[in-house]
């Protein structure tokens, strides 16, 4: 069984990362169709290509808090999606979960009993 409670919220701050990477795939597309030749050399004219896939400076970034070993502590945004894997002799509650600094897509099933414990504030709706 599926439960898909929260499933279809979507929140502005995923909006707008999905859209801003969109966004930003278009107009790079665009800059290298309309990118032509003319009288630059070819070294000049593949040097442009670069300069035209490079992520703008105005990107806004989260600060990550990276450890003295070079790791960083994961944090759940939120629950995506809930579901019940069915085993022989049990059934296993599992919730999946947006981590900060990643996207939706790399978002990953967790153990709800586990979650719980360590994150409550997800929980309480």
């Amino acid at each position: 069984m599926m439960e898909s409670k929260g499933a279809g919220i979507v929140t502005w701050e995923r909006c707008s990362r999905n859209n801003f990477r969109k966004y930003m795939e278009t107009q790079m597309k665009m800059k290298v169709k309309e990118l032509k030749q003319e009288t630059m050399t070819v070294t000049e004219y593949e040097a442009k290509f670069p300069e035209l896939l490079r992520c703008p400076a105005y990107v806004e970034y989260e600060h990550v808090n990276i450890q003295p070993d070079l790791t960083y502590v994961e944090q759940p945004m939120e629950i995506i999606d809930r579901k019940e894997q069915v085993l022989r002799n049990k059934v296993i509650k599992l919730v999946r979960m947006v981590w900060r600094n990643h996207n939706v897509e790399e978002s990953t099933w967790e153990l709800e009993s586990e979650m719980l414990e360590r994150y409550p504030h997800l929980f309480s709706e």
